[in-house]
C-alpha cells in the first residue's frame, strides 16, 4: 500500500538538540509564565474573561442555589463549567491564579502525551515538532489562549487528535465529543472523521455514546430544558465587531456609509454592530456556514470513496471545517483562533503533504489576532484606519486560507487518474 508522502521525511533522523522532553516542559513553562505575565501587566485586559465573567458565575452559583446550562439558560453547555470549578477548588482564594495554574498543567500535559513524555521512537521527531508548534503558536496568539473555555476545549482536543494518530477512532471520537460540550468546535473534526472514513458508524456511535452520558449526567444532578438553552442563544445573537462579515459593516460606518454603529452587548459582553442590514448579514451567515459544512461534508466523502488514505483527508478536511466555522460565524472572539492550531497538529502527526504553508499561515492569523486584541482593539473601536486595516487583513488571512483549504480537499475529492495509485483506508 502506497503511503502519503511526508515532508519532514528528508530531514535527517538524527536527534536535534530541541527533541528534548525536559527542554519542551521548561520552554513551555517559559512561555507560559510569559503569557501570563503580559496579560496581567500588559495592553487591556486580554484575560478579563476569568473575573468578570468566569468567577461571576461561579459565585452567583453558590449563592444561588442554581446550575448554569442545568436549570438555568447559559450561554454555553453546562459541562463548560467544570473547569471554572476546578479553578475554584484549586484556589479558593484567587480564581485567577487557579485557572492560570489549571491552563498551565493541563497544557503541559497535552505536551507530554504529544512527545509520548519523551519516549523515543520513530515518530519523536514529528511529536517534538507538533509540541512546540502549541507552544510557539501560544505565544503567539497571547494571553487569550490560555485565559478562555477554549484554551480547556483544545487540550482535550489534542488528546483526541494523538488517539485518532493510534488508530483508536472510538476514543478519539469520545474526546472530540467531550470537547464539543465544553465548546462546540470540535464538531468540525468529527464531522468529516465521519465523511471520510470507511468506520463512519463507529464515529457516529462513539459521539451519541458520549454524548448520551454527558446528557444522563446532566439529567441526574436536575438538569432540564435549559440543557438545551445555548442553542438557542447562539442563534440570537447579533453580529461581533470582529466577525469576518463585520467588516464589511465597520468600513461602511468608518466613510459613512449607511447607519451602521458598534455598541457593547452587556449579556454577551461582545462589541457589536448594528444598523441597516446587519440582521439580514447575521442570519445569512447561519445558512452560510450550514452550506460551507455541507460543501466540506461532500468533498470529504468523495475523497474517501476515490481512495484517499485517511491521513491525506483528515487533516485539510479538518482545517477547512474549522475554517467554514469561524469565517461564517456571527462572531469572531479572537480565541476562536486556537482551534486552527487542532488541525494543524493533527497534519504534522500525520504528516501531510505541503503542511508548512498551513501552518505559517495559522501562525501568521494567530500574530495578528494578537495585535487585534488586546493591542490595537481601542483603535478599531474608535474606528481608527490602521486598526481597521490590521482587522481586515486578519479576515483576509481566514478567507486565503478557505480558498486554499478547499482548492486541497477539492483536488483529493477529485477522481484519480488513470495509474495513479489508491490508498485504501
Amino acid at each position: 500500500m502506497t503511503q502519503p508522502s511526508d515532508q519532514f521525511t528528508d530531514l535527517p533522523v538524527r536527534r536535534r538538540f530541541w527533541e528534548s522532553y525536559p527542554l519542551l516542559i521548561i520552554g513551555a513553562l517559559i512561555a507560559h509564565m510569559w503569557l501570563i505575565f503580559i496579560g496581567l501587566n500588559g495592553r487591556g485586559t486580554p484575560m478579563g474573561d476569568i473575573l468578570f465573567a468566569y468567577k461571576p458565575w461561579v459565585d452567583w452559583m453558590l449563592k444561588s442555589h442554581q446550575i448554569y446550562g442545568i436549570n438555568i439558560s447559559w450561554v454555553y453547555p453546562f459541562p463548560a463549567q467544570i473547569p471554572m470549578w476546578i479553578s475554584e477548588i484549586i484556589n479558593p482564594n484567587d480564581f485567577q491564579a487557579g485557572w492560570l495554574t489549571m491552563t498551565t498543567i493541563l497544557d503541559l500535559v497535552a505536551l507530554s502525551v504529544l512527545v509520548k513524555f519523551g519516549k523515543r521512537d520513530g515518530d519523536s521527531h514529528i511529536n517534538f515538532v507538533a509540541a512546540w508548534f502549541w507552544v510557539c503558536f501560544l505565544v503567539a496568539l497571547g494571553p487569550v489562549s490560555i485565559s478562555r473555555i477554549d484554551a480547556i476545549s483544545c487540550v482535550i482536543a489534542i488528546m483526541g487528535v494523538v488517539q485518532m494518530t493510534r488508530k483508536h477512532l472510538t476514543q478519539s471520537t469520545g474526546w472530540f465529543t467531550f470537547a464539543a460540550w465544553l465548546k462546540i468546535w470540535p464538531v468540525a473534526i468529527v464531522m468529516p472523521a465521519v465523511a471520510g472514513s470507511k468506520h463512519w458508524l463507529r464515529v457516529i456511535v462513539s459521539a451519541v455514546a458520549t454524548s448520551g452520558v454527558i446528557l444522563v449526567l446532566g439529567f441526574l444532578v436536575g438538569g432540564n430544558q435549559h440543557m438545551f438553552g445555548f442553542l438557542k442563544d447562539q442563534q440570537v445573537r447579533g453580529l461581533q465587531l470582529e466577525a469576518p462579515i463585520s467588516s464589511i459593516f465597520v468600513f461602511a460606518s468608518k466613510f459613512g456609509i449607511g447607519n451602521a454603529v458598534s455598541y457593547y452587548d452587556e449579556r454577551m459582553m461582545t462589541f457589536q454592530v448594528a444598523g441597516s442590514g446587519t440582521a439580514i448579514a447575521a442570519s445569512l451567515m447561519s445558512a452560510a456556514l450550514g452550506i460551507a459544512f455541507l460543501i466540506t461534508f461532500w468533498l470529504t466523502w468523495r475523497a474517501q470513496r476515490a481512495g484517499r488514505h485517511y491521513r491525506e483527508i483528515m487533516p485539510i478536511a479538518a482545517l477547512t471545517a474549522v475554517l467554514d466555522l469561524i469565517f461564517f460565524n456571527k462572531v469572531g472572539s479572537p480565541q476562536y483562533v486556537t482551534w486552527l492550531a487542532i488541525p494543524i497538529i493533527l497534519g504534522v502527526l500525520y504528516r501531510a503533504e505541503r503542511w508548512r504553508l498551513p501552518m505559517i499561515s495559522v501562525a501568521v492569523i494567530a500574530a495578528l489576532t494578537e495585535l487585534i486584541y488586546p493591542t490595537y482593539y481601542g483603535a478599531i473601536l474608535s474606528g481608527e484606519v490602521p486598526g481597521l486595516l490590521l482587522l481586515v487583513t486578519r479576515n483576509v488571512g481566514y478567507l486565503l486560507l478557505l480558498i486554499y483549504a478547499n482548492v486541497r480537499l477539492s483536488s483529493l475529492a477529485a477522481k484519480p487518474k488513470a495509474g495513479q495509485p489508491l490508498h485504501a483506508l
